[in-house]
């Protein structure tokens, strides 16, 4: 199984601190053959690898709040927070190692709202610290904002359900345990 990468709905934070890389859910495709399949099967397993001890662990299935909504995540970058999102017009952060959900606080979403990079069509972005930088490629525009926990508010909402997920339970009796590949 392949894990697509790249994509805007995609659920992957990396944990630098702790060197582990987070996937909310993996796609199978099989990109090997000239046969392709008119979809691809998502699997719903919240994974991590843990790169230092080389091990994957499979954390749960992830929650209805983000299955059920998939093409609307636009994924953003990996933050010192977690994984930054924009999800129902909100600044989303997936914080896998903990199964939390935060937005930005109301002052906060405005402020990212008004930055002068939030138009456009090719952005770079990226965290230094608790500073997050913006930058609008075709206008040569960078802008930046500190992001703190203070700016976060908790969501009663999980990334995952701890558990394996029925079907995946059944696919792994039936076929054995897949191990993703990242592409």
């Amino acid at each position: 199984m392949a894990v697509k990468t790249g994509n805007k709905n995609d659920l992957i934070w990396y944990d630098q601190v702790n060197g582990k890389l987070y996937f909310g859910y993996t796609t199978e495709e099989n990109s090997t053959t000239t046969e392709k399949e008119v979809e691809n099967k998502a699997h719903f397993e919240t994974m991590v690898l843990d790169m230092k001890q080389k091990k994957w662990q499979q954390l749960g299935t992830l929650s209805s709040y983000l299955k059920n909504d998939l093409t609307n995540i636009r994924n953003i970058i990996s933050s010192p927070f977690g994984q930054m999102i924009a999800f129902k017009n909100k600044n989303i952060f997936l914080d896998y190692a903990n199964n939390k959900v935060y937005r930005l606080n109301d002052t906060k979403q405005r402020e990212i709202e008004q930055l002068a990079t939030s138009t456009g069509d090719t952005h770079v972005n990226y965290f230094i610290d608790s500073t997050f930088f913006s930058w609008l490629t075709e206008k040569s525009l960078v802008d930046s904002m500190k992001i703190g926990m203070k700016d976060l508010v908790l969501l009663n909402e999980k990334i995952y359900t701890p558990g394996l997920d029925p079907v995946a339970l059944n696919e792994k009796k039936s076929s054995g345990y897949r191990i993703p590949v990242i592409l």
